[in-house]
């Protein structure tokens, strides 16, 4: 998966993920509003594409089975110039107020945010982030791009993972900063003080970031260990995110 966006994103291309988990029908709405010519996926998961998709090696390009065609390609850095205004990636609505519709949101949105973000929470290569996110929602990329911008340490959590508060758990042990979204941070939270043995546990997170949803209620949460939780909302993309910021007490 990240190889298929860096490289979407390099050779001036624009990323629209498709969660295999989704409808076929949606799927397919997706590949034809967005007029894509690659869909870039792995042989397992080719049985979750529309089956009217046209299965040609120019339509398809399977990262795993077409490994050796791909490794036979030049190394060397496109020759291709990037302007800011050029749409890195389309994010599709939920489609509950009627069909989804793509968000697009520019090269230079994408930049502005993650450089702005690793200046003002100071992200350094000693960090360590996991991706809770799914990678049909935008914030993922926060989650992914900021780690290896900044040298730091990427840790992908599957779903079931996160879906399992003692695993998860388990994966913060070796982090120093997250994302959740204000419902799994409360389940977090909730889960953390149902615990006494967790006491301390989580000192070593220094940032927690929460928003895309009423956060009011994380906001009253006593996040165990760190010591600031940014916020913000962002409801077709990211790029509009972080708010505002505000001090946590701590008591775990």
């Amino acid at each position: 998966m990240i190889v298929a966006l860096l490289g979407t994103l390099k050779a001036g291309g624009t990323y629209v993920p498709l969660n295999p988990e989704y409808p076929r029908h949606r799927l397919m709405m997706m590949i034809e509003d967005s007029a894509m010519p690659f869909v870039i996926t792995q042989q397992s998961l080719i049985e979750s594409l529309p089956e009217e998709l046209p299965e040609t090696p120019s339509r398809i390009v399977c990262v795993d089975r077409d490994a050796d065609v791909i490794e036979a390609r030049s190394p060397h850095n496109p020759a291709i110039e990037i302007a800011a205004a050029d749409v890195a990636y389309i994010i599709y609505t939920s489609g509950s107020a009627g069909k989804p519709k793509g968000v697009r949101v520019a090269h230079g949105n994408l930049v502005h945010t993650l450089m702005a973000s690793v200046e003002t929470f100071d992200f350094q290569p000693s960090d360590s982030m996991p991706c809770l996110a799914a990678m049909s929602f935008d914030i993922s990329l926060f989650e992914v791009l900021i780690p290896l911008l900044t040298g730091g340490r990427l840790l992908f959590v599957t779903r079931d993972d996160v879906l399992d508060l003692d695993k998860l758990l388990a994966h913060l042990d070796s982090v120093t900063i997250f994302h959740a979204v204000p419902s799994l941070l409360r389940q977090i939270v909730g889960h953390i003080k149902q615990q006494p043995e967790n006491e301390g546990r989580f000192s070593h997170i220094r940032m927690i970031f929460t928003g895309g949803d009423d956060a009011r209620a994380a906001a009253r949460c006593q996040a165990a260990g760190s010591r600031s939780l940014p916020m913000g909302n962002a409801p077709n993309g990211f790029a509009r995110a972080c708010g505002f910021r505000f001090m946590m007490s701590l008591s775990m």
